[in-house]
């Protein structure tokens, strides 16, 4: 997908709202970066992701910051992913930056739920990250 495929049909504000999304950052630094209220920015993420047929605001930040370079606007950057997680914590991570809910990672790993969230909890430590948006962000640096 390209940039200008994912933008079209979106608003100017869901654009920027889903760029910042894909750098990493919580709605409510985008809020006050673009000095909206997070519930403005929360309701644009929503309708940008509704838009494009996505289901989450996960799955939005992960489109665009799948986004090869050249097809992003100027200022559109990617931070780089630290390598301090084990195997096990990087495979948690990456579904986690799936969409999947704790539930789906523990069937999926036959785990409980409770080790995924323990594991979780390790991954944001390590990569500074306080959401799953983030965490999906910083995976597809």
């Amino acid at each position: 997908m390209s940039f200008a495929q994912a933008a079209a049909g979106l608003s100017e504000r869901e654009v920027q709202v889903a760029i910042l999304l894909s750098r990493g950052q919580s709605c409510k630094e985008i809020a006050f970066a673009i000095a909206r209220s997070p519930s403005s920015v929360s309701r644009a993420s929503r309708a940008a992701a509704r838009k494009l047929g996505l289901g989450s605001r996960v799955e939005l930040a992960v489109a665009f910051a799948a986004l090869r370079p050249s097809d992003a606007p100027p200022g559109f950057h990617r931070a780089p992913l630290r390598d301090s997680l084990s195997p096990t914590e990087r495979q948690v991570a990456e579904l986690a930056g799936r969409g999947r809910s704790d539930a789906e990672i523990a069937a999926a790993r036959h785990t409980s739920r409770r080790t995924v969230e323990n594991q979780l909890q390790n991954v944001y430590r390590k990569l500074g990250v306080h959401s799953r948006v983030e965490l999906a962000s910083r995976l597809l640096s």
